[in-house]
């Protein structure tokens, strides 16, 4: 069906049409194209290495579908280097502050975590990295990203994006007061500005204030429910 909505896609914004069949095959030989030559590509690296800027690494997954087989996880990865943006107080952190990356190489594989995580040292060396302490990891909170990160790139920051951060906030304050009532959106509010400003450990002053309730039996309703939402983030040293 992928095939088939960039069809029409094409038609209607570009007026250009191409059948379904034909997108698929001229897709499948760009990617044996791109496996072929991105092993062998040095004109990347020598532009990579002396742009401006910190190394970010960050990896995605999303679900394809392989026709005969089914339904598989697509892996995806992209270097980035970037420099550091403008420090803002938490009332301001949603503006746009963030400068362009410098350069941005990226690559998939549809692979399970295991096979993946094997691209990404000999991906990044050739880039001029070669201190994993240095690498900005970024992820949504998946498990298997944290482990592949602490495996194949020990000493490397994990950092959980701010977005999915703010569902986690927004599905726990739901989950104690109710979805869509006025104390979980001030809740929410509150575990927002205390992410922003503090961290991980304004999360946890989040937690500590919403457990702070003297009836035990709501206390510990509040606690299965922080539990749900954070335990897996807390084992992962994300910010």
């Amino acid at each position: 069906m992928s095939f088939a909505k960039t069809s029409e896609h094409l038609h209607l914004m570009r007026g250009v049409s191409l059948a379904p069949e034909t997108i698929r095959t001229l897709t499948e030989s760009h990617g044996k194209a791109m496996a072929t030559f991105q092993p062998k590509d040095e004109a990347t690296a020598r532009t990579f290495g002396p742009s401006k800027g910190e190394v970010e690494f960050a990896v995605d997954a999303g679900q394809v579908n392989t026709g005969e087989q089914g339904g598989k996880d697509l892996k995806i990865a992209a270097i980035s280097k970037r420099e550091a943006g403008a420090s803002v107080t938490p009332d301001r952190w949603p503006e746009d502050r963030l400068p362009e990356a410098t350069a941005v190489v990226s690559f998939a594989m549809i692979a399970a975590s295991k096979v993946f995580r094997k691209m990404w040292a000999p991906s990044l060396r050739p880039l001029g990295v070669k201190e994993w302490s240095g690498v900005q990891a970024l992820g949504d909170g998946a498990s298997w990203i944290w482990k592949s990160v602490g495996r194949v790139l020990p000493g490397g920051m994990e950092t959980l994006d701010i977005y999915h951060a703010g569902e986690r906030l927004s599905g726990c304050a739901q989950k104690i007061f109710g979805e869509g009532t006025p104390e979980a959106t001030t809740s929410l509010e509150r575990g927002r500005t205390l992410l922003r400003s503090e961290g991980w450990t304004g999360v946890c002053k989040w937690v500590c204030e919403l457990l702070a309730v003297e009836a035990m039996e709501e206390q510990g309703r509040r606690q299965k429910a922080t539990r749900s939402y954070w335990a897996t983030s807390r084992s992962t040293r994300s910010d």
